[in-house]
């Protein structure tokens, strides 16, 4: 009976130790499976600070497992997961030691999975060719699918990192045809959509967004994949199928949550059209339906957009981009609503200077040319030159307020009436560009003829020569409408375009409005500081005197106020140098 007893005894103490080591893999598992669920419905993005911590508690209780149980059968596996929480918190170096010492157990059941990890430690440690080497060779060698495509997946981050769109493309569409499971075809399918969505593949990226929506297990990730199928069914001209599925959808409750975003995208269609009357209508519904949110915001700023594009109401349209911002105060149109204004006021008040001017010259032509009667008291500056304002006048007008047609009716004034100008070249040069934007390019090419012609020795000449690209040629006002153009389909795209014009155009205020959007998109979109701390510290170096510079370095105080003892062990300040002298744009 004692025996009995002793023997109940033994194995109540095996169980109590196994089940505590048990217990404690158990919960580091746990937690590693929380963090791995924020981290993939996070991808992409930076992680928060919840996730690190999940990924942390892990670690502890990993650590736990090895050191109170070191000849437990969770001893590896602890490590393992231990190894995989330290690298998805940047711990790369204390990853791959354990992943080497895991390599020295001779554990072949874990052999494949230490090398696919140890690799991308090695590739986030700088040994890339390394990483991609040893990614090949595993693909190749093993007989997972699951493990090939998650090489082939791994191999395509890199080749991004590397700007290697097109070799990442491939090994994404190979890794797609292994896959099996939903987490992982959803990465590589959300991968493959961003991808081919930015190279312009639409056919492509409608079939891997299409993936995405079947596998992933992340309603966030489905919503913005059905927005992107509607985007592109707008970029291909499908407005059929688009307006159909957006209203099917805003029928179905499990939508609502992006109800307002499908109503925006039933906008975008109707102004793809030419419906504008609908489109008002839509949007006026929208800032009444949604408000404080920032839907209303966006449909504030299409509505600015409307009433300069449909009606040429620059007042109605500066009343809605005073709405924006109080909207939503994080809204990506916010900054652009700020820089409407300002061209707006910008216009109107030259506008006013012209027509003071004309009166001056008693030339009741001239005023007729601005279709307008509106008597103002001279007040006129001394060094006022005629030409220079027409030519401002053009350029909102072309490239502010998208009126190219308007636009070049007041080039051909210059290019009449103000021959001796230094404006008349420039309106040459400026008309190339505006006749190629309608599409023609017989009078775009006249007006290069005539400008070599006339002024065959001006700098303009010189650039359109063939020594000069001609895309680097594109003005800068082009580029910047084109970038503001791709917020609403694009992020991505519109963001690297902005950061195109602060690196090719630095000089330019134009420049100056892009490097501070970029800056308040990381401050208060994407959430990124020391991202905000660089665009705002090179809009405060390159355009200190501009309301941007101004506004940017008020930010940057602020911001850095905060962040001041994150920031002092990241960036290495001598005596003399200040905080702003340590940022660099280049990338």
């Amino acid at each position: 009976m004692k025996k009995q007893l002793r023997h109940l005894w033994l194995i109540s103490i095996f169980f109590t130790i196994s089940c505590a080591y048990f217990n404690t893999f158990y919960n580091a598992q746990s937690y590693f499976d929380k963090a791995e669920d924020q981290r993939l419905e996070k991808l992409g993005q930076k992680l928060p600070n919840s996730v690190l911590d999940a990924y942390g508690k892990s670690i502890k209780r990993c650590q736990k497992v090895i050191n109170d149980y070191p000849e437990s059968r969770f001893r590896i596996p602890a490590m393992m997961l231990m190894s995989k929480a330290r690298y998805y918190r940047s711990e790369y170096k204390s990853s791959l030691e354990q992943l080497q010492e895991i390599k020295q157990s001779d554990r072949d059941e874990y052999a494949e999975e230490v090398d696919y990890w140890i690799a991308l430690c090695k590739w986030r440690l700088g040994k890339v060719q390394f990483a991609l080497d040893a990614l090949h060779q595993l693909s190749e060698i093993s007989k997972s699918r699951d493990l090939k495509s998650r090489c082939l997946l791994s191999r395509a981050d890199i080749n991004l990192e590397l700007s290697q769109d097109s070799v990442a493309l491939e090994e994404l569409e190979a890794a797609a045809e292994l896959a099996r499971n939903n987490t992982q075809n959803s990465q590589i399918y959300t991968r493959l959509a961003d991808l081919a969505f930015k190279k312009g593949d639409y056919e492509k990226a409608l079939s891997a967004f299409k993936g995405v929506v079947k596998a992933s297990l992340s309603r966030t990730k489905i919503e913005n994949s059905h927005l992107q199928i509607l985007k592109i069914y707008r970029i291909q001209g499908d407005y059929k199928t688009a307006t159909r599925k957006i209203k099917s959808m805003l029928a179905d409750e499990k939508f609502k949550k992006i109800a307002g975003q499908l109503d925006l995208e039933l906008v975008q269609l109707y102004i793809a059209q030419g419906e504008m009357a609908q489109a008002e209508t839509r949007l006026q519904s929208i800032v009444n339906d949604y408000q404080r949110s920032a839907v209303s915001a966006e449909a504030y700023y299409l509505l600015g957009q409307i009433m300069i594009e449909s009606y040429w109401d620059l007042e109605k349209a500066d009343e809605y981009y005073g709405k924006v911002g109080k909207e939503y105060n994080k809204t990506p149109f916010k900054f652009l609503a700020s820089e409407k204004q300002k061209d707006i006021q910008l216009y109107t008040t030259t506008r006013e200077n012209i027509i003071i001017w004309v009166d001056e010259q008693s030339n009741p032509d001239t005023l007729n040319t601005l279709n307008d009667t509106t008597e103002v008291e001279p007040k006129l500056l001394s060094d006022f030159d005629p030409a220079e304002a027409y030519y401002l006048l053009a350029d909102l007008e072309a490239f502010k307020f998208n009126r190219l047609d308007s636009s070049l009716i007041i080039m051909d004034k210059i290019q009449t009436d103000f021959t001796e100008s230094a404006f008349y070249p420039k309106s040459l040069f400026t008309s190339i560009f505006i006749h190629n934007q309608l599409g023609d390019s017989s009078k775009s090419q006249i007006a290069k003829n005539n400008l070599v012609l006339h002024f065959p020795n001006s700098e303009y000449a010189y650039f359109l020569s063939e020594k000069v690209n001609t895309k680097e040629l594109e003005p800068i006002e082009i580029k910047f409408k084109n970038a503001e153009s791709y917020i609403s389909t694009d992020m991505s795209r519109a963001l690297l375009s902005f950061i195109e014009i602060t690196k090719t155009d630095s000089s330019d205020e134009l420049s100056a409005s892009a490097g501070y959007y970029l800056g308040h998109h990381y401050d208060w979109i994407n959430v990124i500081p020391d991202s905000a701390v660089k665009y705002y510290s090179w809009v405060s170096n390159h355009h200190s005197n501009t309301d941007q510079g101004k506004s940017a370095l008020n930010r940057l105080n602020t911001i850095l106020s905060v962040l001041a003892d994150t920031l002092a062990q990241d960036i290495s300040l001598t005596p003399d140098s200040t905080i702003l002298d340590t940022i660099n744009i280049d990338q």
